[in-house]
């Protein structure tokens, strides 16, 4: 799948987020229970221009107070992809944190249009996920 940031300018990586994940349980906004997620992507994370289909990543930062991740956007679709898969494509729109960790969870770093691996989960809008979480 290939990804678009949000932003442009925006710097894009491929981290490792198993090196990192306990900064963001740190943070004030911890991920959710990862085994109540709804195993499906929400039609609002990509993009469709014509045949082509992207996949927009998460933004995400870093509280250097706490050493804790803070997202702009993405905390649903990072924790999806991270119950199945360790490797998950984010933005920073600060730039990379020169954070010991962080820079040691990069994999690689990404550009718009690059192709990475997601986990193979059906794409629903928000009225069908919203239903099947229960919600009116």
């Amino acid at each position: 799948m290939q990804i678009r940031k949000r932003n442009e300018q925006d710097v894009a990586v491929l981290l490792d987020w198993g090196k990192i994940d306990h900064l963001w349980v740190r943070s004030t906004f911890h991920p959710l229970d990862r085994e109540l997620l709804i195993d499906a992507y929400s039609e609002q994370w990509f993009l469709r221009e014509g045949d082509q289909v992207t996949f927009t990543v998460a933004e995400i930062g870093l509280n250097t107070d706490d050493d804790a991740i803070l997202f702009c956007n993405g905390r649903n679709r990072t924790n999806l992809i991270y119950k199945h898969q360790p490797y998950i494509p984010v933005s920073f729109p600060d730039g990379i944190p020169c954070h010991k960790e962080i820079q040691g969870a990069i994999i690689k770093v990404l550009e718009t249009g690059d192709a990475v691996e997601l986990p193979d989960l059906p794409v629903l809008s928000v009225t069908k996920l919203r239903e099947l979480a229960g919600e009116k």
